[in-house]
């Protein structure tokens, strides 16, 4: 665990760091959450799909945005091939290559947005990594690491409760950064909100009914 516990510290920290363009803040009610979302700043097409990637990209237009300030895809108009080749890259990154999730139109992969997507999955994946720390470091007498990925944790599960949560409909949603509501995805319930039961994001018991009882809702 000495040995490992570092390397999982590294990693947890690549997450974290706003250079990488994976963790982003959003503000809400006058307070700041920082969640996390796949995400790619390259904005070439994949090597292991690059035919695949260049003929769906060839009917788009050619991005206008500089390529020195690409840190943020909001910097890139959607639908052009700068902005494609970086969201293609994302989805890839999430394991879910492909899921309408990170579509902005149904049944159009060139309309693919995951970069401004903020997805149940990752962030209750965080949260557990996070508990994980506390407890490696409370077992390695670390006390202060410990105390710095519990509370990390705590706010985690709150600004998943606080963006990806509607009390409404007793729902988790992906959160859609954009700004356009036609692009907004956060009416569709993808089967990636089970992830917030396995891993203990949710504790109420009467919430986990409610999740596992609308299976025929999910989308993939």
């Amino acid at each position: 665990l000495s040995t490992a516990y570092p390397l999982l510290k590294r990693e947890y920290a690549w997450w974290m760091n706003d250079s990488t363009g994976h963790s982003v803040n959003i503000t809400q009610k006058n307070q700041t959450f920082t969640l996390n979302r796949y995400f790619s700043e390259n904005i070439l097409p994949r090597p292991e799909s690059f035919l695949e990637d260049f003929n769906s990209a060839r009917p788009l237009k050619q991005c206008t945005a500089s390529s020195d300030n690409v840190n943020n895809s909001e910097d890139y108009a959607p639908y052009c091939k700068q902005f494609f080749y970086q969201n293609i890259r994302a989805g890839a990154e999430s394991g879910w290559d492909f899921s309408s999730r990170w579509g902005a139109q149904k049944n159009s992969t060139t309309s693919i947005s995951t970069n401004q997507i903020i997805p149940v999955d990752l962030n209750s994946i965080m949260f557990n990594q996070e508990q994980n720390l506390a407890y490696f470091a409370d077992y390695l007498g670390n006390n202060k690491e410990s105390e710095f990925y519990e509370n990390s944790a705590k706010k985690r599960q709150n600004a998943i409760f606080s963006v990806l949560y509607s009390e409404s409909n007793k729902q988790f949603y992906d959160y859609n950064l954009t700004s356009n509501p036609s692009q907004n995805t956060n009416t569709r319930v993808h089967a990636d909100v089970d992830v917030v039961l396995g891993e203990g994001v949710v504790v109420d018991g009467s919430l986990k009914e409610n999740i596992y009882g609308r299976p025929n809702d999910l989308l993939v």
